[in-house]
């Protein structure tokens, strides 16, 4: 493990944030984790800065919706997932 003040790379930051590489990339470039920049796209992190800038941004959450069937009956995902396995 590693001191939160130490700069780690982008790499070592997904598996901390358990995010992929690209999430931290585009992050990156839209300026929403603060980085310190070495050279030419050659960037650093502070995992603490890092979380406090996300805070719990970086968790997707979905709200439970509602389906609707021609017949007007309301479903949920649940009911969906429920349903028996039938061909075509």
């Amino acid at each position: 493990m590693f001191d939160n003040n130490n700069l780690i790379t982008a790499r070592t930051l997904a598996d901390e944030l358990d995010l992929s590489i690209e999430t931290i990339w585009r992050y990156t470039r839209e300026k929403r984790i603060p980085y310190i920049e070495l050279g030419s796209k050659q960037y650093r992190y502070r995992l603490r800065d890092v979380i406090e800038a996300l805070g719990n941004s970086h968790v997707v959450k979905e709200q439970p919706r509602n389906y609707r069937t021609g017949e007007g009956k309301l479903y949920t995902y649940q009911d969906y997932l429920e349903m028996p396995d039938e061909a075509g």
